[in-house]
């Protein structure tokens, strides 16, 4: 909800707000006294001053909106960025967040909506794989069967959708790494001690073993086409080998002599290997720190990439083929173009990353680091692409029960499977990096936006003077409610979600029958833009505040039923940016452009706590359980204030 100060500026709803935008950037900061309450908490991150905030329904997390064009999710407890979203080309002015705490929605001055998923940080589903220490997990190409090996050398086959057993072969020793054919047909396991075994996923035999590498097996992958399959090892080597492997007669193990061809990788050992998804090119990770691409039909070196102050430990491919990203024992991740190896990305971790991989959609990239971490970052390249290759923040952060001992993807691009060290197997959503759908079609900034209470609905505000509903689920337009003589400044839904409430620059505030799209009353009074309008939780009153000169800055209250003023607030010496109820409808807040903050008691009129704040702020909002508020401050933070007991 976008509003405009009253210092050397003109009284005019007309004015634009983006303009007025242009003003908020660089006012001059006030110097109010500070009241004895103590000092809010600061949660810092954004570059520009915070001009909107919204709570999720648990409390735990809020969002907010600012003059840097991001939105920042934040962890209340901790402090922390959840997620910062980006994409916004013009100052960001209105946020909202789905009853159900699944979606943000946020307007800005690109006269854009989008929309955005919540991170959801607990497993949608576990089950149990193996008692003992896990090694290494694989899905099978149709996404059916989920394969798992422990440290005992038990390789067990689940069902992916319910985690239930169907077959178990018992191997020599502990398989270090698992790796599907393409047809499915086929299983390999490459062990702890070098050894390399194909296993028949109709009964779980062995079909062939071999003695593949000295040293551990970091690595195996099939080729597109079926015939062959490529390993990697601590012995720094890269070998091929036919699909069509024929144990001896006598059932001994085959020799690495049985390998088509073989090359040296590393001259101490590769961590981790990948094909190009045509097979035509593998990438290795080694020792020395490089990342290595080489020709799949000879093993000719086709150049090399590094940049890691120690070893790289894993390598994968985007599917579209135009990344490839790395993780080192350094704590980095780095992305290269796959075509001329130019820097692309560089992301900071802190801890080594054992495991990578892009998703089906090649729009993201899941690293699990040695922090029992699994973050999941936005992969699409940058156009132009800067010349220092930036880095960006995950996108999700999800915790393991112990060491991730794999990671793979399902066909969704949404669904990622990770085995934990301690035998669990886990199924996240891994929300999408960006925003899920952009609602265009007005033709001015957002300044309000309010989901429905069912969710399904959202209503938007704009300077284009039009009140749209939006379908959630089909990210279209449904209808246009209202079309007024100036800009909408905020929006609010009854309980019932019958109807809507309005205020706007041409001093009004407006009950609207939503299914009609025809105006129930008109609320008298305001003499100046009104910034921010409420509806009380049991529907019978109103609250709206705004612009003002003098004195005349009021709250004003109508009953639900009248058009005519119920009583006025006095108090504010500053045009009023915020008023909301708090969940019984006894208190309200209030907040105006110059940090003064309070909250009232409805019944008496009275404020039962109030403190300045020393400096511009543009919006608070109550928390679910009205014992917080967040303030949006000018000061590129937002502030967390506890209320006391009185003033809840």
């Amino acid at each position: 909800m976008l509003r405009h100060g009253s210092r050397s500026l003109s009284r005019s709803a007309t004015l634009t707000r983006t303009a007025l935008l242009l003003f908020f950037a660089g006012v001059a900061q006030l110097s109010l006294p500070q009241a004895g309450a103590a000092d809010p908490v600061r949660l810092e991150g954004h570059e520009a001053a915070v001009y909107d905030v919204a709570w999720l329904p648990d409390g735990k997390s809020l969002v907010s909106a600012s003059f840097d064009q991001t939105l920042k999710l934040w962890d209340v407890g901790s402090g922390s960025v959840i997620r910062t979203m980006e994409g916004h080309t013009g100052i960001v002015v209105s946020v909202a967040v789905s009853p159900d705490g699944t979606l943000i929605a946020s307007g800005a001055s690109d006269n854009s909506i989008r929309l955005w998923e919540v991170p959801q940080n607990d497993p949608t589903r576990t089950f149990k794989a193996h008692d003992g220490e896990s090694l290494a997990v694989a899905l099978s190409p149709d996404g059916k069967t989920l394969a798992t090996a422990d440290a005992a050398g038990v390789v067990r086959l689940f069902e992916a959708v319910t985690g239930t057993q169907q077959k178990e072969a018992k191997l020599h020793a502990a398989a270090s790494v698992l790796g599907w054919s393409r047809n499915g047909q086929v299983l390999g396991a490459g062990c702890v001690d070098g050894s390399l075994h194909l296993v028949n996923v109709q009964d779980g035999a062995i079909s062939v073993s071999v003695a593949a590498h000295e040293g551990r097996v970091s690595s195996l992958e099939f080729s597109p086409n079926n015939s062959q399959f490529f390993t990697a090892g601590a012995d720094g080597f890269v070998r091929r080998w036919p699909v069509a492997l024929k144990a001896p007669d006598d059932g001994s193990r085959l020799t690495k002599e049985a390998a088509q061809a073989e090359h040296v990788a590393d001259e101490k050992a590769v961590h981790g290997l990948m094909l190009y998804s045509n097979g035509s090119q593998y990438a290795t990770a080694g020792e020395d720190g490089q990342v290595k691409i080489w020709n799949a039909s000879n093993g000719s070196p086709v150049r090399s990439v590094s940049g890691f102050e120690g070893a790289a430990l894993c390598v994968a491919f985007s599917r579209d083929n135009r990344q490839i990203a790395a993780g080192g024992a350094d704590g980095t991740i780095r992305c290269w173009n796959a075509a001329n190896g130019a820097p692309m990305f560089r992301h900071e971790v802190g801890k080594p990353v054992r495991h990578l991989l892009f998703s089906p959609d090649s729009q993201k990239l899941v690293a699990a680091t040695d922090e029992q971490t699994i973050h999941a970052f936005d992969a699409t390249p940058l156009n132009p692409q800067p010349a220092e290759p930036p880095s960006r923040s995950p996108a999700q952060s999800l915790k393991s029960s112990s060491g991730i001992a794999g990671l793979v993807w399902e066909a969704d691009s949404r669904t990622l499977h990770s085995l934990a060290a301690d035998g669990n197997v886990a199924t996240w959503a891994v929300s999408a990096t960006g925003a899920v759908a952009t609602l265009s079609g007005n033709r001015g900034p957002v300044y309000a936006l309010r989901f429905s209470p069912d969710g399904r609905t959202l209503a938007s505000g704009s300077n284009d003077k039009t009140v749209r509903l939006w379908d959630v689920e089909t990210r279209k337009a449904t209808k246009t409610v209202a079309t007024q003589d100036a800009g909408i400044y905020s929006v609010a839904w009854t309980s019932a979600g019958d109807q809507l409430l309005t205020s706007g620059a041409d001093n009004s505030v407006r009950l609207y029958d939503v299914s009609a799209s025809r105006e129930v009353r008109a609320f008298t009074g305001a003499r100046y833009a009104v910034y921010s309008a409420a509806i009380s939780p049991d529907g019978r009153s109103i609250v709206a505040g705004g612009m003002g000169i003098g004195e005349q800055r009021v709250i004003r209250l109508w009953d639900v039923g009248s058009s005519d003023v119920r009583a006025e607030l006095a108090g504010h010496n500053d045009d009023v940016y915020r008023v909301e109820f708090n969940s019984s409808g006894e208190r309200l807040l209030s907040i105006g452009y110059s940090g003064e903050f309070r909250i009232w008691d409805v019944g008496s009129g009275k404020p039962v706590f109030e403190q300045p704040l020393g400096h511009v702020t543009y919006g608070a909002a109550l928390s679910p359980d009205g014992t917080r508020v967040a303030i949006a401050s000018s000061e590129r933070a937002v502030l967390l204030l506890d209320l006391p007991e009185a003033a809840r």
